[in-house]
């Protein structure tokens, strides 16, 4: 009896130690699964050499030290589990990782040829086959090995992987994407294949499909900053400016100090005017670094750009106090008092920045108006004039240059600048209207008239916005009725006009006139009448009604 009580013991404690040592296994395996291979050794390294569950610990602990990196732990437990079994595919895949990690090319061969003698089609032993010829720089052979394994298993990623990488190292990037695709549509958790592929899209400019790729990255994987700067770059490049400044203003709040990215960030939002995220991203940065001069300066370009202009000149105050002031700042310190009507301290900065740099093209424009506002109209227009040779489709720049002619009573170049300007935006109402009144001056009256009346068509839906123009196209297309006696006509346009300004005195007496022309006297009459109520002394009325009682 003593012994059965013994012996029932005996099993008793080796189940329980065999319970406690596959508990511990399926947790070292969970922990590898989740890339804590540290935890895993620690759990592993406690199991005995002659426990009953050495054998299953030997290649966790293996893959565990072949993850952090220590190869040659991970060698001696490799070789020590192929030892146990050299038929064995996984001990013959982990020996051969291993080895091959520390560039032991002919004893990999060696495993894996004499492996796969006993397993000809394993595609397992493939694919380490092929790692093998990509490392010996056989890249033709690694396809061959590749693609057999695909061959006998069309569902394994890493045959897709390798053969991804192998064309990746010929140089056939169109076929390297193909072999990635099909592995992310095997296994979509695989965001380092996203990434490579993203890579690789973006390498043959298939931006917007790099740039989903890198998207689902990011969306994917607990690190996100790589693949952030990496979708940051591509929109940069692509000249998407929203997006790059959107994707990159969090990496800058945490890192305003990377000499890299930062200039790719002020120039985005600079490009896209997104003035608001470039503030928000500024105010953040100065709450931790209040003297850090990029800040300073992004925070005073930005409140310049919206219009918050006595807080940019603060902010320029105090990078000026911090480093000199460059060609830009000077530009958008220039544009804050521009918008606070000191004209003489805006051009003193646009000329500031100007001096230090002549080929800003945007500069142009805000010397020529300052120029406009101040009456110096032969300067103004020389530098619409550069802004329009240096861009040809500015047409603000032309038309602007062309009021400057006007001005001078140059009306060929007003006349030249407006027609081009007319020919990129024929819309525009202004550019038919000066055009107009450069032919009336021109005394060429069939080119005012046509214009006037394209005034007249264009400004249809938006006659309160347009107002003036169109009183004075009205006006015109009277004068001309009325040098041709056409008086029918000219009453048509002077009853317009006097819709929009019923209180002319010159239009109501030209209405007088006409219809007096035309004969139809009582009307005549009360239209003389109700000049002379808008200006009592006024002559030709006085004469019209004398005229009238005469019959």
């Amino acid at each position: 009896m003593k012994r059965i009580v013994f012996a029932l013991g005996i099993l008793f404690i080796f189940f329980s130690t065999f319970g406690f040592g596959q508990e511990r296994i399926s947790k070292a395996k969970e922990l590898l699964q989740q890339e804590k291979a540290r935890e895993a050794i620690s759990l592993l390294r406690g199991i005995p050499s002659n426990d009953i569950q050495y054998r299953e610990a030997l290649p966790l602990l293996g893959k565990a030290y072949f993850m952090i990196g220590q190869l040659d732990s991970a060698e001696m437990r490799a070789r020590e589990f192929y030892g146990l079994n050299e038929k064995n595919v996984d001990a013959i895949v982990l020996l051969s990782q291993v080895l091959l990690a520390q560039n032991k090319i002919p004893e990999t061969y060696s495993i894996l040829k004499k492996g796969l003698k006993v397993h000809k089609k394993n595609v397992h032993l493939l694919v380490q086959l092929g790692w093998t010829h990509l490392k010996a720089d056989s890249t033709n052979e690694a396809i061959v090995a590749f693609s057999l394994a695909k061959e006998f298993n069309p569902k394994l990623v890493e045959a897709y992987v390798g053969l991804g990488e192998a064309y990746q190292r010929l140089q056939a990037d169109a076929i390297a994407i193909l072999n990635y695709e099909e592995a992310i549509g095997l296994d979509s958790t695989r965001f380092d294949l996203k990434y490579t592929l993203a890579k690789l899209y973006q390498k043959e400019r298939r931006y917007n499909e790099a740039a989903k790729m890198y998207i689902e990255v990011i969306q994917q994987s607990s690190d996100k900053v790589k693949a952030s700067l990496d979708l940051g770059k591509l929109y940069y490049a692509a000249k998407q400016y929203r997006n790059a400044a959107t994707v990159l203003a969090n990496y800058v709040k945490v890192y305003p100090k990377d000499d890299e990215i930062w200039p790719l960030f002020a120039e985005s939002v600079e490009n896209a005017k997104q003035f608001e995220l470039g503030l928000a991203v500024a105010d953040s940065i100065l709450m931790t670094h209040p003297n850090l001069p990029r800040a300073v300066k992004l925070a005073a370009k930005c409140h310049s750009a919206l219009k918050h202009s006595t807080k940019a000149l603060e902010f320029y105050q105090t990078l000026g106090s911090l480093q000199p002031l460059d060609a830009e700042d000077y530009k958008y310190l220039g544009r804050a008092y521009a918008d606070l009507k000191k004209d003489s301290l805006a051009l003193s900065n646009f000329e500031k920045s100007y001096a230090l740099d002549s080929t800003q093209i945007d500069l142009y424009p805000d010397l020529g108006a300052v120029h406009m506002r101040r009456k110096a109209w032969a300067k103004a227009s020389r530098f619409f004039e550069k802004k329009f040779l240096a861009d040809s489709t500015a047409i603000s720049a032309y038309i602007n240059y062309a009021l400057c002619q006007e001005q001078l009573s140059n009306w060929e170049a007003s006349r030249k600048a407006l027609v081009q300007a007319l020919q990129m935006a024929p819309q525009y109402i202004p550019g038919h209207y000066h055009l107009a009144y450069t032919y009336q001056r021109m005394d060429s009256v069939q080119n005012a008239k046509k214009e006037y009346e394209t005034v007249i068509q264009l400004v249809d839906t938006a006659r309160v916005k347009y107002k003036n123009e169109l009183y004075d196209a009205y006006r015109y297309l009277a004068i001309v009725a009325l040098s041709d006696k056409n008086w029918s006509s000219a009453l048509e346009f002077i009853t317009k006009a006097l819709q929009l300004k019923p209180n002319e005195v010159e239009m109501v007496l030209w209405k007088a006139q006409t219809l007096h022309a035309l004969n139809r006297k009582e009307e005549a009459r009360r239209e003389y009448e109700r000049v002379l109520k808008l200006d009592p002394k006024n002559e030709d009325a006085e004469r019209g009604l004398k005229i009238l009682d005469l019959y």
